[in-house]
């Protein structure tokens, strides 16, 4: 049914949609920024899935036999996508970003998707529309042409997208101080993303528009349409290795130590006891998904006056804060004789950690050891 070319398709298609899944998973405590990454995934997965079903050699004929309807259902998400970047974006760069009715004139050119494919396809027989669909006559000049929706739907994408590297570059020409591990993080993980999008874009584009002009023959365009799956594949296993690699990365969004720190204000000592006793006693950073904002509404103190103990009154910022705890606790652990039966990754999730490269690294950062050579180290010391 499938060839190797739509299986890559189709593998890229369910990866999307199981990182959507992953993402959704314990959605009420997630912030606006991981619902919004959820949505890019799940958009991305819907694309993919469409160009299965309109180009795939193994299925289109089978998917139009079972439903006619089945051809362009997902075709509002390339319009969507661009949009979300670009709210995921801001999400990203300024912490008191929010969704509100302004967002929603991003949604016109989605929301005329679906009238529009009504007027060109859906209305028409069965038989009109396995031409349109089957025989690609969608794609020839006629009133409506489908071309012309594609293109227009392609450089609006790519607008977003060239638009919201301009507002990185320009958030980080303004920072102040854009030096904090966690904010470089964020930075770093936005460039690649923004990056990927834009590489698989442009390309998408420019293969487009050579077809357009019959700059090339369609087996030609066809390849490079197969390359552009293989790329879009690509990208994103390498985007989900960082994103592994590095998922205890806090994400705290980028804003200039002036806004972290209000170095005006002085540090009351309730607040500065409630801060430890919190990491000390009641060990908040367990929990792994422990954010600024979480452990803030957990102790009861502002965020901001948080911030101001952890960086001027314990020299760390929140990121470093909440891993040295968690890597105390691991040696803690490794130090006990009566956990030698217990795996590294064992106690990496124990302690916090959701990986064991991300875990090897910041026990080695603050001890100089990975996990395995500290816990020989005291086991020979103790016997």
């Amino acid at each position: 049914m499938f060839n190797i070319h739509d299986l890559v398709l189709a593998l890229f298609a369910g990866e999307c949609f199981l990182i959507a899944l992953i993402l959704m998973w314990g959605l009420a405590h997630k912030h606006l920024r991981q619902r919004l990454l959820m949505v890019l995934a799940l958009l991305n997965g819907m694309i993919a899935t469409n160009v299965l079903i309109q180009y795939g050699a193994g299925l289109r004929t089978k998917a139009f036999d079972f439903s006619p309807d089945l051809f362009f259902l997902f075709a509002f998400a390339s319009f969507l996508q661009g949009p979300v970047l670009f709210w995921y974006t801001l999400s990203l760069l300024k912490p008191s970003f929010e969704l509100g009715k302004k967002a929603m004139w991003h949604l016109i050119p989605t929301l005329l998707t679906p009238p529009y494919l009504y007027f060109l396809y859906y209305r028409h027989s069965t038989e009109l529309k396995r031409k349109l669909a089957l025989d690609f006559e969608m794609l020839a000049p006629f009133p409506g042409n489908f071309n012309w929706f594609i293109t227009l739907q392609k450089f609006i994408t790519l607008g977003y997208g060239f638009y919201c590297v301009y507002l990185l570059s320009r958030k980080t020409r303004s920072a102040q101080h854009p030096t904090r591990s966690a904010q470089k993080a964020d930075m770093q993980w936005l460039k690649l993303l923004l990056g990927s999008f834009l590489f698989v874009w442009i390309w998408s584009l420019v293969i487009h528009l050579s077809g357009f002009t019959r700059f090339y023959t369609y087996t030609f365009g066809d390849t490079m349409g197969i390359i552009t799956n293989y790329l879009a594949c690509g990208l994103l296993n390498g985007l989900l290795v960082y994103k592994l690699l590095h998922t205890n990365t806090s994400h705290t969004p980028y804003t200039t130590d002036s806004a972290e720190e209000p170095a005006r204000d002085p540090l009351r000592p309730d607040y500065i006891e409630k801060v430890i006793k919190a990491m000390d006693e009641d060990k908040l950073f367990l929990n792994s998904r422990l954010t600024l904002e979480d452990f803030s509404t957990r102790i009861g103190v502002p965020s901001r006056q948080v911030s101001a103990i952890i960086n001027r009154h314990l020299n760390q910022n929140f990121h470093e804060f909440v891993n040295k705890h968690r890597v105390d606790e691991a040696k803690r652990i490794l130090g006990d004789l009566t956990n030698q039966q217990q795996n590294v990754m064992e106690i990496a999730t124990t302690v916090g950690f959701n990986s064991k490269p991300a875990f090897n690294r910041f026990f080695k950062k603050f001890t100089g050891l990975t996990p395995s050579e500290y816990r020989d180290q005291t086991t020979r010391s103790l016997s």
